[in-house]
C-alpha cells in the first residue's frame, strides 16, 4: 500500500495516516460485509492573511494618484540632481500613511516625501481582502528637460 509506505517514510504525514485509516475500515468492512459511510476529508485551516505585503518598487502602474515632487528652487540654483527612495507604508485603502526618504541628497529629500504622502495606490488585495503593504517610490530630480 502506499499510504503505508508514506507513513512508514513520514509518521508526521497527516494525508497520508488519514487514507490509510480509510483503506484499512474499508478492508475490515468488506471482510464483515458491511457499507461504510464515506470518510469525510481532514478539516482545512484557513489560510491566514497577511497583516501587510511587501510591493517592492511602486511607480504609476500601481497609482491612482502619483504626485510628482516639486524642485525646489534652493536645489535647482545648486545644481543638485539624482534620484531620492522614499519608502513608504499603505493603509488597505491605498493612502500613504507614512513617508521616509532613505537615501539622496538632503536638499531634495521633503520635496520627495511630501510628494510620497499625496500620493495614492491601488488597495492591496489577498484573495477577496484589502490590506496594508509598504514599498518604495524612487524620483529622479534631473536639471535637464526630459523628452
Amino acid at each position: 500500500m502506499d499510504y503505508q509506505k508514506a507513513v512508514d517514510l513520514d509518521p508526521g504525514n497527516e494525508t497520508a495516516r488519514i487514507g490509510l485509516k480509510k483503506l484499512q475500515n474499508e478492508q475490515l468492512a468488506k471482510a464483515a460485509g458491511k457499507v461504510l459511510p464515506a470518510v469525510s476529508d481532514p478539516i482545512v485551516e484557513p489560510v491566514k492573511v497577511p497583516e501587510s505585503m511587501n510591493l517592492g518598487n511602486l511607480s504609476s502602474t500601481n497609482a491612482i494618484t502619483m504626485v510628482t515632487p516639486v524642485y525646489s528652487v534652493t536645489a535647482q540654483r545648486s545644481n543638485v540632481e539624482g534620484r531620492v527612495v522614499v519608502e513608504v507604508q499603505l493603509d488597505d485603502k491605498g493612502n500613504v500613511v507614512y513617508a521616509k526618504a532613505v537615501s539622496g541628497h538632503q536638499l531634495l529629500r521633503n520635496s520627495a516625501e511630501e510628494a510620497a504622502k499625496k500620493s495614492r495606490f491601488k488597495p492591496t488585495m489577498y484573495g477577496s481582502q484589502a490590506i496594508k503593504a509598504f514599498g518604495v517610490i524612487t524620483y529622479n530630480f534631473t536639471l535637464r528637460p526630459t523628452r
